[in-house]
């Protein structure tokens, strides 16, 4: 072929080439290791070659290329790369628990059987949405719905005899340590260190309990 019938199977600005062979449309490219490639068939129409070419540009640009006598690799889909980046994760039980509540319920049954490197932001990228659905404005600040009054001194005495016996101190300590009910509830006798002299003490909070499905689970504060 000349250089002239090549310049004419390949128009400016599109990547790789197209010519016609006996029996249909040959594609060929550049890939990133210097070296052309084509495609293991001849294509019926010119428009199929340039679709080829197209996936093997996406490739290259989202790094995902690899040259065709690469040996093929296992395909990672979503939810194996999910329930494996959960297991590595050091999470408290009940985080792990909701993060699998939200694999199971809302993203594996949706995207566990797609590969991984297919889910990308090309919905976005192609015009078929106009932002991407995961960027939530404000999410990473809140606003209190209604103000929150604490208990004044007479209330919180009431509130205290009110409950039974048992309780009591409970509620002391949830006022005036600002101990949350998983840290309360985890509390022994041992925690608390009282200076009878100086009429103070210093609660200790090592400990915490969380609800888990099977359960509750003692965890950090």
């Amino acid at each position: 072929m000349t250089q002239g019938a090549r310049r004419k199977n390949r128009s400016a600005g599109t990547f790789g080439s197209v010519d016609k062979r006996a029996t249909g449309y040959r594609a060929r490219y550049f890939g990133p290791d210097g070296r052309r490639h084509q495609a293991p068939t001849l294509f019926l129409t010119k428009a199929e070659a340039r679709a080829w070419l197209s996936l093997r540009q996406s490739e290259i640009i989202r790094k995902a290329w690899e040259p065709p006598e690469a040996a093929p690799k296992t395909k990672v889909t979503f939810a194996g790369y999910a329930h494996q980046w959960l297991g590595d994760r050091q999470l408290k039980d009940r985080t792990r628990e909701h993060y699998r509540w939200l694999l199971d319920e809302h993203l594996v049954p949706e995207f566990g059987n797609l590969p991984l490197a297919s889910i990308t932001a090309g919905a976005v990228n192609d015009g078929n949405a106009q932002v991407n659905p995961c960027v939530l404005r404000g999410a990473g600040s809140t606003k209190r719905v209604h103000k929150i009054r604490p208990a004044s001194l007479p209330e919180l005495a009431k509130l205290t005899a009110e409950m039974p016996e048992p309780y009591q101190a409970m509620i002391l300590l949830a006022s005036w340590c600002a101990l949350r009910f998983g840290e309360l509830t985890e509390l022994r006798r041992r925690d608390a260190v009282l200076d009878p002299d100086k009429g103070r003490g210093v609660i200790r909070v090592e400990r915490a309990v969380v609800r888990v499905d099977d359960g509750f689970a003692i965890t950090t504060p």
